[in-house]
Protein backbone atom coordinates (compact mmCIF):
# COMPACT_ATOMS: atom_id res chain seq x y z
CA UNK A 1 0.00 0.00 0.00
CA UNK A 2 2.90 2.10 -0.26
CA UNK A 3 2.65 4.85 -2.58
CA UNK A 4 5.80 5.66 -5.34
CA UNK A 5 5.56 8.54 -7.80
CA UNK A 6 5.64 7.20 -11.15
CA UNK A 7 8.45 9.29 -12.14
CA UNK A 8 10.82 7.25 -9.96
CA UNK A 9 9.95 4.32 -12.57
CA UNK A 10 12.90 5.94 -13.95
CA UNK A 11 16.15 6.06 -12.35
CA UNK A 12 17.42 8.49 -13.82
CA UNK A 13 14.69 10.71 -12.87
CA UNK A 14 14.95 9.58 -9.46
CA UNK A 15 18.83 10.11 -9.23
CA UNK A 16 18.05 13.62 -10.83
CA UNK A 17 15.49 14.30 -7.72
CA UNK A 18 17.48 13.02 -5.05
CA UNK A 19 21.16 13.12 -6.16
CA UNK A 20 23.41 10.28 -5.81
CA UNK A 21 23.55 8.34 -2.05
CA UNK A 22 25.68 9.82 0.71
CA UNK A 23 27.56 7.54 2.06
CA UNK A 24 25.60 5.83 5.07
CA UNK A 25 22.95 7.05 4.55
CA UNK A 26 19.19 5.61 2.84
CA UNK A 27 16.27 6.73 1.75
CA UNK A 28 13.11 7.84 4.51
CA UNK A 29 10.15 9.23 4.17
CA UNK A 30 9.70 12.14 5.76
CA UNK A 31 5.98 11.62 6.51
CA UNK A 32 5.44 7.62 7.12
CA UNK A 33 2.20 7.99 6.16
CA UNK A 34 2.89 9.27 2.64
CA UNK A 35 4.41 8.35 -0.74
CA UNK A 36 8.10 8.00 -2.04
CA UNK A 37 8.62 11.22 -3.89
CA UNK A 38 10.48 14.46 -4.13
CA UNK A 39 8.81 16.00 -1.36
CA UNK A 40 8.65 13.38 0.84
CA UNK A 41 11.91 11.82 0.81
CA UNK A 42 15.47 12.91 2.16
CA UNK A 43 18.41 10.98 2.71
CA UNK A 44 18.91 9.44 6.53
CA UNK A 45 21.22 8.03 8.77
CA UNK A 46 19.95 5.12 10.64
CA UNK A 47 20.10 7.30 13.48
CA UNK A 48 17.93 9.88 12.34
CA UNK A 49 15.51 6.96 10.75
CA UNK A 50 15.05 5.25 14.13
CA UNK A 51 13.71 8.83 15.25
CA UNK A 52 10.91 8.66 12.06
CA UNK A 53 8.79 5.47 12.88
CA UNK A 54 5.39 5.80 13.82
CA UNK A 55 6.15 4.07 17.24
CA UNK A 56 7.97 7.39 18.69
CA UNK A 57 6.13 9.80 21.16
CA UNK A 58 6.19 13.03 19.60
CA UNK A 59 5.98 15.52 22.16
CA UNK A 60 4.88 19.37 21.31
CA UNK A 61 6.34 22.84 23.08
CA UNK A 62 6.74 26.21 22.60
CA UNK A 63 5.97 25.39 19.20
CA UNK A 64 8.88 22.50 18.45
CA UNK A 65 7.42 19.03 17.75
CA UNK A 66 10.34 16.20 18.66
CA UNK A 67 10.39 12.32 20.00
CA UNK A 68 10.36 11.95 23.51
CA UNK A 69 13.81 10.75 23.61
CA UNK A 70 15.39 13.72 21.95
CA UNK A 71 13.60 16.33 24.51
CA UNK A 72 15.38 14.23 27.14
CA UNK A 73 18.76 14.40 25.69
CA UNK A 74 18.10 17.95 25.05
CA UNK A 75 17.15 18.88 28.48
CA UNK A 76 19.59 16.62 30.01
CA UNK A 77 17.16 14.03 31.47
CA UNK A 78 16.91 10.74 31.53
CA UNK A 79 14.43 8.81 29.20
CA UNK A 80 12.81 6.43 31.46
CA UNK A 81 12.58 9.67 33.54
CA UNK A 82 10.37 12.07 31.34
CA UNK A 83 8.52 8.94 29.90
CA UNK A 84 7.32 8.68 33.44
CA UNK A 85 6.11 12.02 34.01
CA UNK A 86 4.20 12.37 30.67
CA UNK A 87 2.99 8.71 30.76
CA UNK A 88 2.70 7.24 34.22
CA UNK A 89 2.10 10.32 36.27
CA UNK A 90 0.04 12.00 33.73
CA UNK A 91 2.08 15.66 34.22
CA UNK A 92 1.05 18.33 31.45
CA UNK A 93 3.75 18.94 29.24
CA UNK A 94 5.26 21.93 30.10
CA UNK A 95 5.64 20.69 33.34
CA UNK A 96 7.24 17.30 32.57
CA UNK A 97 9.74 19.32 30.44
CA UNK A 98 10.80 21.96 32.58
CA UNK A 99 10.64 20.68 36.54
CA UNK A 100 13.92 19.61 37.75
CA UNK A 101 14.50 16.39 39.01
CA UNK A 102 14.82 15.55 42.76
CA UNK A 103 17.61 13.47 43.21
CA UNK A 104 16.40 9.80 45.11
CA UNK A 105 17.68 10.06 48.64
CA UNK A 106 17.60 6.08 49.55
CA UNK A 107 16.91 5.76 53.50
CA UNK A 108 18.84 3.05 55.20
Amino acid sequence: GILIDPMWNSFEQFLNDMGERPASMSLERIDNGGPYCKANCRWATPSEQLLNTRRNHIITFNGHSQPLQVWAVKIGMLYKTLSARINDLHWPIERALTEKVHPYVRKV
